[in-house]
C-alpha cells in the first residue's frame, strides 16, 4: 500500500529538480544577458575610443566575460568587475549600468567620461569600489548614491560635479574612503558625519568652495590617516581636538581662511608625515612642540605670519624630512645649524623671513636637494662653495641678505641641473666668473645689486634669461 505513494513521491520530486534546474539555468542566462546588455550599452554610449580596444574586444563572438575590462564570478558568471582605467575613452554612462546587480568594483578613472552620474549607479547593491577620479563629470552627486549598502571607496575626485555633497554620502556606515576632491561642490560638511562613517580613514574635500567651520568632533574618526581640507573657504580655527586623531598621516589646511594659531596639541599626532597649512591667515608662535613628531616628511606653514624659531637640532627632531615650506613669515633666529643631517631633503624654502647668521657647509650633505630658496632674510657669510657641487640643485635663491666673498671661478660644472640662480641684493665681490655658463640648463641669472668687477662674460650671451641689474634694494 505504501509502495504507489513513494513512486508519486519520487516522481514529484524529480519533476520538481528537473523545473528548478531549468528555472535556475533560464535565470542565470536572463541575467548574464542582462550583464551583457549593459555592457554593449556602455560601449554605444563611448563616441571616442583612441586605442579601439572595445571596437575589437567587446564583441559578441566572445564570451563578455573574457572582454577586455571585465571580470566575471566564477560561478554564476556574473559581471563582479568594470576596469577601465586610463584608456582616454570619451562619453558618458548610460543607466543601464545599474543592472550589473553583482558588481563589486567599477574602475573608469582617467577618462574622459563627461555627463551627469546616472541615478541608477545605486542599484548597485553589491558595489564597494566606485572609482571615477579625473574625468570631466558634472551636474550633482545623486542622493541615491548614499545608499549603497557596502560601498567602501567612494572616489570622485577630478572632474567638475557642483552643488552639495549629499547628506546620504556621510551616513554611509561602510564608507572607508572619500576622495571628492578638485570639483566645485559648496556647502558645508556635517559636524556628525564621524558618528555615521566609524570606519572612515580617508576624507579628501581639498580644492572645493565648501565652508563653514572645521569641526572639532573630526576627532571622533579615530580611523582617520588622511584628512584633506585645503583650499576650500572653511573659517574659524584649526581644532585642538584634532589632535586626538592618534592614527593620522596626512593633514591639508592650506589656502583656507582660518585664524589664530596652530594648536601645540597637534604635536600628539605622533604618526603625522605631512603637514600642510600655507596661505590660511595663521598668526602666532609656530609651536616648538611640533618639531618633535620625528615622522614629519612634509612641514608647510608657508604664507602666514607665524613667528618663533626654529631648532638649531632640526634634523636630528626631524630626520624624515623632505619639504620644509616655511617661506613668507616671520621667523627669526639662526639657521638650522645641522641643516646636513637632513638627508632626505628635497625642498627647503625659507624666504622672507629675518633668519640670520651663517649657511653651514653640511648643507652640501644633502643628495637629493632640488630646490634651495632662502632669499630676503639677514644670513651673512660667504656663500658656502659646497652649495656650488649641488648637482641635484635646480633652483637656487640666496637673493637679498648679505652674503659677501667671491663666487666660485669653477661655478658652473658642479651644477648640470640648475635652471635658476639668483643671488642679488647681496655684498658679493670680484668677477662674475665666466663659468657660469656651463651649467648649461640656467634660464634665469640674476646677480645685480652686488659689487663684482670686471666684466660681462660673453658666454653669459647663451642665457635664456639674464637679469643683472635693478634699480633701490
Amino acid at each position: 500500500m505504501e509502495k504507489p505513494f513513494t513512486i508519486i513521491i519520487i516522481t514529484t520530486l524529480v519533476i520538481f529538480i528537473q523545473y528548478y534546474s531549468t528555472t535556475v539555468c533560464f535565470s542565470e542566462q536572463v541575467t548574464s544577458l542582462t550583464d551583457e546588455e549593459a555592457l554593449l550599452a556602455l560601449k554605444a554610449h563611448i563616441i571616442l575610443d583612441p586605442q579601439n580596444i572595445l571596437a575589437k574586444n567587446w564583441s559578441n563572438s566572445v564570451s563578455f566575460c573574457n572582454w577586455f575590462g571585465v571580470y566575471c564570478s566564477s560561478r554564476h558568471k556574473r559581471v563582479r568587475a568594470l576596469t577601465l582605467p586610463g584608456m582616454s575613452l570619451n562619453g558618458t554612462l548610460p543607466p543601464h549600468l545599474g543592472n550589473l546587480s553583482f558588481l563589486t568594483t567599477l574602475d573608469l578613472q582617467n577618462n574622459n567620461f563627461h555627463g551627469n552620474l546616472p541615478p541608477e549607479l545605486a542599484n548597485l547593491r553589491r558595489l564597494k569600489s566606485m572609482i571615477l577620479i579625473n574625468n570631466y563629470f558634472t551636474g550633482g552627486i545623486p542622493e541615491q548614491i548614499g545608499y549603497l549598502p557596502r560601498l567602501e571607496k567612494l572616489f570622485l575626485g577630478g572632474n567638475s560635479l557642483s552643488g552639495s555633497i549629499p547628506l546620504t554620502v556621510f551616513n554611509m556606515s561602510s564608507l572607508q574612503r572619500i576622495l571628492l576632491a578638485t570639483n566645485n561642490l559648496e556647502g558645508s560638511v556635517p559636524g556628525d558625519l564621524c558618528d555615521h562613517l566609524p570606519l572612515l580613514q580617508v576624507l579628501e574635500i581639498s580644492f572645493n568652495n565648501l565652508s563653514g567651520k572645521i569641526s572639532p568632533n573630526l576627532q571622533r574618526c579615530r580611523l582617520l590617516q588622511i584628512l584633506g581640507l585645503s583650499n576650500n573657504r572653511f573659517t574659524g580655527s584649526i581644532p585642538r581636538e584634532l589632535g586626538n586623531l592618534t592614527m593620522l598621516k596626512e593633514l591639508y589646511l592650506g589656502f583656507n581662511n582660518l585664524e589664530g594659531e596652530i594648536p601645540w596639541e597637534l604635536s600628539r599626532l605622533v604618526g603625522l608625515e605631512r603637514f600642510a597649512v600655507e596661505n590660511s591667515g595663521l598668526t602666532g608662535r609656530l609651536p616648538l612642540e611640533m618639531f618633535n613628531i620625528s615622522s614629519l616628511k612634509d612641514f608647510v606653514v608657508m604664507n602666514n605670519s607665524l613667528s618663533g624659531s626654529v631648532p638649531a637640532d632640526l634634523c636630528h627632531r626631524l630626520p624624515n624630512l623632505e619639504k620644509v615650506f616655511f617661506y613668507d613669515n616671520k621667523l627669526d633666529g639662526a639657521f638650522p645649524r645641522d641643516i646636513g643631517n637632513c638627508t632626505l631633503l628635497k625642498q627647503l624654502r625659507l624666504g622672507r623671513n629675518n633668519f640670520t647668521g651663517i649657511v653651514p657647509q653640511e648643507i652640501g650633505n644633502l643628495k637629493h636637494l632640488e630646490i634651495l630658496r632662502l632669499a630676503i632674510n639677514s644670513l651673512t657669510g660667504p656663500i658656502p662653495s659646497r652649495i656650488f657641487n649641488m648637482s641635484t640643485l635646480k633652483e637656487l635663491s640666496l637673493a637679498a641678505n648679505y652674503f659677501s666673498g667671491n663666487l666660485p671661478s669653477d661655478i658652473g660644472p658642479g651644477l648640470p641641473n640648475l635652471e635658476e640662480l639668483m643671488v642679488g641684493g647681496n655684498e658679493l665681490s670680484g668677477r662674475i666668473p665666466d663659468s657660469i655658463s656651463n651649467a648649461s640648463k640656467v634660464a634665469f641669472l640674476e646677480l645685480s645689486e652686488n659689487l663684482f668687477t670686471g666684466t660681462i662674460p660673453k658666454s653669459l650671451g647663451n642665457l635664456e634669461y639674464l637679469l643683472l641689474a635693478w634699480p633701490g634694494r
